[in-house]
């Protein structure tokens, strides 16, 4: 039993070591001009022991991918949790663009390089969705309890906001300082979500 356990220990260190070196790779600069040797380089790993684990870069490259994409979805449903409806949406998106500004890795890999190295339907994909349903949900459950305005429909505001709050992480991504341009995109995205709720008067 205890030698089966060592080489699944082994194995699972040498996974973990890959794909931290890929994601400081990745995060450093063009995804396209990074290769399986530097990857082994860089994790003191032999080229076939990324091989074992990734059958090529793009592969790699997507899970690296989705390991952040989840991170970040999971620090917005902790921030959310227990809020009412437009509290959980605004704290959503102001979680998730400070995020950004903090970890530019995570930024660069989850909105600059994944359209370019997965492709625009397979980044869209590739995660089910996971933050759109987030944002929907909180959107559904404000007009259930009447606080959306008349015409606002959840499934078309769910678009909208995520197109403006990604194009606004490309921009972060890119800013010489990322946590000013994050705040003033939560400023704004802020007054945007005025006009979608009512409030009492």
């Amino acid at each position: 039993m205890a030698s089966t356990r060592r080489p699944q220990a082994r194995s699972r260190r040498s996974l973990k070591e890959v794909l931290g070196a890929a994601r400081e790779l990745f995060g450093a600069g063009d995804a396209a001009a990074v290769t399986i040797d530097e990857v082994a380089l860089r994790a003191g790993r032999t080229k076939g022991s990324v091989y074992y684990h990734f059958a090529s870069k793009d592969e790699l490259f997507e899970t690296v991918f989705l390991a952040e994409h989840r991170s970040l979805v999971a620090a917005v449903e902790a921030a959310t949790a227990g809020l009412e409806p437009e509290a959980a949406l605004r704290t959503g998106l102001a979680t998730y663009l400070r995020a950004l500004a903090t970890d530019l890795v995570a930024a660069r890999i989850t909105v600059v390089m994944a359209p370019a190295v997965l492709g625009w339907r397979r980044w869209r994909e590739c995660d089910g969705g996971s933050f759109r349903l987030l944002v929907l949900a909180a959107l559904t459950a404000a007009r259930a309890s009447g606080r959306l305005r008349p015409g606002a429909e959840p499934d078309v505001l769910a678009d909208l906001l995520l197109g403006a709050v990604t194009e606004t992480a490309v921009a972060i991504a890119a800013d010489e300082d990322p946590g000013a341009r994050a705040e003033l995109a939560i400023e704004s995205l802020d007054g945007m979500l005025d006009a979608v709720f009512i409030h009492g008067s």
